[in-house]
């Protein structure tokens, strides 16, 4: 009970695995059914799905993706009604009306054994452990098998008053359990071949069960229109009770590694439970249901699927986030930051992160819905334990990076936020939105926060933003195709790059080496110096992204005359990389710059042969910072 009400009074907004909904799949049975479905099994081991009908002396196996037939496999000589893989053996096993139980090849479907029952049996059950199988009989008796010498091997009757409908190996307890019509839950010492639990709750017969390995609980269905949870240590009585079908249940599934628990009743109406609070999530099915009194499902967990049968086969699809494509989020994603301290990545997409660890790639947390509008725009603080957040309404706010709780609200723009950046070293952060509007703010922590400067120069909106603390320098690039920069000192604007052709994607400091990389949706990457060069504001090299390029050393090459034709990819992103000690004892560092485009290439440029032709190697900054101050001082003195 304690842990029903924690996970009841628990908030599924952090949590990684938060359930999704099942929607009727677009894939349909185009096949013929004489008569109505049965019975259904997903044999994993096979990928296959194992049909019985009524009525049928024949089972069909149906590809679980297209639902498509496979084979017919005929060999009983009546009905054939429940089927299990016996892994050991490479065979499936079925049990029919012929009161026969077949063995068939798992790959040819030929049959290889067929061992006499002296009742009908209804279910089947393979142990891997004992490599035992175990059946459950129209009378209740309840039957091992030993496959080895294809015979009987042990037989228990009187426990169970009546039919059992289904066999569990609940491992974890190295229990079997069987659920009878009388009603009863049995758990059973396979060794001794006797009766170690009993569970009585069910009003009426019990048909089928289920058991969750990570939460420990088994889950009974029946004839009474509500499931049963149980606590497979107390036997007293169920933990909870799963209400709301206005049918008798047909049965009930986990799927394995999630807290998703599925029930479905005879009128058609799936129910979707969180087994961590045992709240209904989704009913689903029922009136809109192509097949009518729905006789048998189960889950196809390597396909996030259930299968359904009644007067035919009906799929549901579980609409998770980026279904079986190997996707980040399906909303797309806004950003990607990278936390050094936890060895982090973390994702942004509409209103959630999502948190994944970089030495296993896994996802490990998501946060769901903590901002009221989509965010717009992203980056870690300098200590790596917020994550500053902007949206389309304008807002600029600091979120705790553990559980995405809201600690600070900072200063609204009139616009969606478009980039943000943080100011290393210092508790200062920039904001530039859509409409042009850049703010320089502070992050105070439990005190109330200041605004340091308003930037509005430029003319539309602002695009990109870099800060370099070393070179005190803050660039801003925008769509009136100009770089704006200013003096973090002053916190003035110091000058602008206006000459440029296209809206500006990305910006970058190298401050060892005074240069600005600036890129641009045109396609054009320059490099510019910037102060305290005595060459400020000039460029110095540019080149266009093409689709084939030469390289840096010399003016840029196409590799073909058929080239000339091509246009520019625009580019999206840059970077420079740290620079890197080149090879060899006194070796020159190697200036690296990454750029990113809109075809999804990225490209790493070597600037070490601009470098050696230009002359451009680290600066002594402190020494330009006393020169650019006293030539200044001069100006002032002559002005």
């Amino acid at each position: 009970n304690h842990l029903i009400e924690r996970g009841m009074s628990g908030s599924e907004q952090f949590t990684v695995d938060s359930i999704k909904t099942y929607e009727a799949s677009p894939v349909l049975d185009q096949t013929k059914h004489d008569n109505g479905v049965e019975k259904l099994v997903y044999c994993e081991p096979m990928d296959a799905i194992v049909c019985m009908s009524q009525g049928s002396s024949y089972f069909r196996l149906y590809d679980p993706k297209r639902v498509t037939l496979r084979k017919e496999v005929k060999g009983h000589r009546g009905s054939v009604i429940n089927s299990c893989y016996v892994d050991s053996f490479s065979q499936l096993a079925t049990t029919g009306a012929d009161m026969t139980i077949c063995m068939w090849d798992s790959t040819s479907l030929g049959l290889r054994n067929r061992m006499a029952t002296r009742e009908v049996q209804l279910c089947l059950q393979w142990d891997r452990v004992s490599n035992n199988m175990f059946s459950g009989s129209i009378d209740g008796t309840l039957n091992r098998w030993d496959l080895q010498g294809t015979c009987l091997a042990d037989s228990i009757k009187g426990q169970h008053k009546k039919a059992i409908h289904d066999l569990l190996m609940v491992e974890d307890l190295n229990l079997l359990a069987s659920a009878s019509s009388d009603g009863s839950i049995l758990m059973w010492d396979i060794e001794r071949m006797k009766p170690k639990k009993m569970f009585k709750g069910h009003k009426k017969g019990t048909l089928s069960l289920a058991y969750s390995d990570d939460y420990r609980l088994m889950l009974t269905a029946g004839l009474d229109p509500e499931g049963l949870v149980w606590n497979p240590y107390v036997e007293k009585a169920p933990i909870f009770r799963l209400k709301g079908h206005t049918h008798a249940l047909c049965g009930i599934a986990v799927v394995p590694g999630t807290p998703q628990i599925l029930s479905a009743d005879f009128g058609g109406q799936f129910k979707l439970w969180d087994m961590r609070n045992f709240r209904c999530v989704q009913s689903f099915g029922g009136a809109e249901m192509r097949a009518s009194d729905l006789s048998s499902f189960c889950m196809m967990p390597p396909h996030r699927r259930l299968v359904a049968g009644g007067s035919n086969i009906v799929l549901y699809d579980y609409m998770d986030e980026g279904g079986e494509e190997s996707v980040t989020d399906v909303g797309g994603v806004t950003d990607a930051l990278y936390n050094p301290s936890a060895g982090e990545f973390y994702t942004i997409s509409k209103r959630t992160i999502k948190a994944w660890g970089a030495s296993t790639g896994g996802l490990f947390k998501a946060m769901r819905d903590i901002t009221k509008h989509e965010i717009t725009a992203a980056c870690m603080s300098d200590n790596g334990r917020k994550i500053y957040l902007g949206d389309a309404s304008g807002t600029v706010a600091a979120h705790a990076v553990d559980n995405g709780q809201l600690l600070t609200n900072f200063e609204r723009h009139a616009a969606d936020i478009s980039c943000l950046a943080v100011w290393r070293g210092t508790n200062r952060f920039i904001s530039a939105s859509w409409d042009g509007n850049v703010k320089v703010q502070t992050d105070e922590g439990p005190r109330r926060h200041q605004l340091k400067a308003d930037f509005r120069h430029h003319r539309d909106g602002a695009t990109c933003v870099a800060c370099s603390p070393e070179l005190m320098l803050l660039a801003t690039g925008g769509t009136d195709m100009q770089v704006c920069l200013y003096d973090l000192k002053t916190l003035k604007k110091e000058h602008a790059l206006t000459r440029l052709p296209h809206v500006v994607a990305g910006l970058d400091f190298l401050a060892p080496r005074c240069l600005l990389a600036v890129v641009d949706q045109g396609g054009l990457l320059s490099v510019w110096r910037v102060r305290p060069h005595p060459d400020k504001w000039m460029r110095l090299y540019f080149l266009r992204n093409m689709p084939t390029v030469g390289n840096l050393g010399k003016e840029l090459e196409l590799a073909d005359a058929a080239a000339e034709h091509q246009r520019p990819i625009p580019l999206t992103a840059v970077r420079f990389a740290p620079l890197q000690q080149g090879p060899g004892p006194g070796a020159a560092q190697q200036p690296l710059l990454y750029t990113a485009d809109g075809k999804g290439c990225l490209r790493c440029w070597s600037l070490a042969p601009l470098c050696e032709r230009r002359g451009i190697r680290d600066c002594d900054l402190p020494a330009l910072f006393e020169r650019e101050y006293h030539v200044r001082l001069q100006l002032a003195g002559g002005g």
